[in-house]
């Protein structure tokens, strides 16, 4: 009983360190990455994972982060290209996700989504980040 104290009064204990809330801005993958883990998220690109199915999946970027309670995921894809992306890409990393077990998802799509992608991103609740560019460099 004195373990489950000892985490729960380390999970309600208030953080010293107050946090301005900004808008969430990146330029290239390597400040989204450097976000997270300012937000203590332990982030890994190019993640292999077995699915419910047992299939290996893999998800542009893992984010996760242990609160001693519960592990908290998020699944980032992403894409690049010269049109909107495609509704079969959103759909992709959805199915993914969901076999993963994962159920907080964010897509950075440049130069968007395609109008049937957007749609079915909003109501998969996938946050969506609209970039013209997503730059190499910081």
């Amino acid at each position: 009983m004195r373990d489950l104290d000892t985490v729960l009064s380390a999970v309600a204990a208030p953080s010293k360190k107050k946090r301005e809330k900004l808008p969430f801005k990146f330029r290239s993958k390597t400040q989204l990455i450097q976000h997270l883990q300012q937000y203590g998220y332990e982030v890994k690109e190019k993640a292999r994972i077995k699915g419910k199915s047992g299939a290996r999946h893999t998800i542009d970027v893992l984010a996760t982060k242990d609160d001693g309670i519960i592990t908290h995921h998020i699944a980032i894809g992403i894409a690049e290209g010269k049109q909107p992306v495609p509704l079969e890409r959103i759909f992709e990393f959805d199915d993914k996700a969901y076999d993963i077990g994962i159920l907080d998802k964010a897509f950075i799509a440049s130069p968007g989504l395609s109008p049937e992608a957007r749609q079915f991103a909003r109501r998969q609740k996938i946050k969506v980040f609209n970039v013209r560019q997503l730059e190499n460099k910081q």
